[in-house]
C-alpha cells in the first residue's frame, strides 16, 4: 500500500538550479552582446550565445553555424554533502557547462581561431557565475555555494571531417544546495522566467520581454 498520497510532479531543486543558470547565461550574454554592439565591437557576434539545456547533440543544434557560440548546460551528478548531518537535505551537484565556438574558416589556423573564441566564451561564463550579483544565483536559502572546479579546453571527437573547426571549453560547476523532500515546503525562490524548447532544449524568447 502506498504511503505518499501527493503527486511527485514538482522538479527537484537541482532542476530549478540548472534552468536558473541557463536563464542567467542567456540574459547576461544577450546584455554583453548589446553592450558590444553599442561599443561598435567588430566581433560583437561572439557574445550572441545560444543556450541549450540537456542537449545530447549540441553541435547538431549549431547547424550551419548560425547558432554558434553555444553553451550547453547539463547536470552530471548529485551527491549528499559529506560534511552535513545525515538528518539534513544538503546536496552537492556537478554541472557541465560546455562552451562551443567555431573557426571562421576551415583553413590552416581555423582550429586556433575556434579554441581562442571558445576560451573567450568560457571566460565570460566564468565571470558571470563568479560575480557578486550571482553568489547564490538569486536562490538564497536553497543555494549556499557556487564554485567553478575546472575549465578544460579541446576539440569534440567525431569532427575530423567537418567543413569547419569546432572547439569546446568545459566548465565544471559545483553547487551546494538544500533539497527539501517532497513532503515539505521549500523556501521561496526568485526564479528567472525562461522558455526552454522541448525539441532541442534551446532557451528561447525575447530577452527584453522575458526578463
Amino acid at each position: 500500500m502506498a504511503e505518499i498520497n501527493e503527486r511527485l510532479n514538482l522538479p527537484d531543486n537541482i532542476e530549478v538550479i540548472r534552468d536558473q543558470i541557463s536563464a542567467i547565461i542567456f540574459s547576461e550574454m544577450r546584455n554583453q552582446y548589446d553592450l558590444a554592439v553599442a561599443d561598435d565591437d567588430p566581433v560583437a557576434d561572439d557574445y550572441l550565445t545560444t543556450v541549450l539545456v540537456e542537449n545530447d547533440e549540441p553541435l547538431q543544434a549549431g547547424g550551419d553555424n548560425d547558432l554558434f557560440p553555444i553553451v550547453n548546460v547539463s547536470v552530471d551528478n548529485v551527491r549528499r554533502d559529506g560534511g552535513a548531518s545525515v538528518n539534513t537535505s544538503n546536496r552537492v551537484a556537478s554541472l557541465n557547462l560546455d562552451c562551443y565556438q567555431v573557426g571562421n574558416t576551415s583553413g590552416k589556423f581555423a582550429g586556433r581561431t575556434a579554441i581562442i573564441k571558445a576560451w573567450k566564451l568560457a571566460r565570460c561564463i566564468r565571470a558571470i557565475l563568479e560575480s557578486d550579483q550571482y553568489t547564490y544565483l538569486f536562490l538564497r536559502g536553497v543555494v549556499s555555494k557556487v564554485r567553478i572546479n575546472s575549465m578544460t579546453g579541446g576539440y569534440p571527437s567525431g569532427m575530423e571531417n567537418s567543413a569547419v573547426k569546432v572547439a569546446v571549453v568545459r566548465l565544471v560547476v559545483e553547487i551546494t544546495y538544500d533539497q527539501n523532500s517532497p513532503q515539505t515546503m521549500g523556501p521561496g525562490l526568485t526564479i528567472f522566467p525562461v522558455v526552454i524548447s522541448d525539441e532541442n532544449g534551446q532557451v528561447v524568447g525575447n530577452i527584453k520581454e522575458e526578463f
